[in-house]
């Protein structure tokens, strides 16, 4: 289910249809930690980790004698 049908029966529970009381901001909040606190609780919980592709670094040297041999000039 996407998000989007979460918050209309989220909205339908809440008796809010119309977002006059709670944002949808707040609701994905509330939602969020709900999700969380539920996940500890049952040891289900996974960790997503953002890894940058391409790096931020296409060259890297550790010693001043490595830098004349990087195939461009830095």
């Amino acid at each position: 289910m996407s998000w989007n049908d979460e918050l209309i029966k989220i909205r339908r529970l809440l008796r809010d249809p119309d977002a006059n009381i709670w944002t949808d901001g707040f609701i994905l909040h509330l939602f969020n930690d709900v999700q969380k606190d539920f996940q500890h609780r049952t040891s289900v919980l996974e960790d997503a980790a953002v890894q940058r592709i391409p790096g931020i670094y296409h060259f890297a040297y550790m010693f001043d004698w490595e830098y004349s041999f990087l195939p461009t000039t830095l």
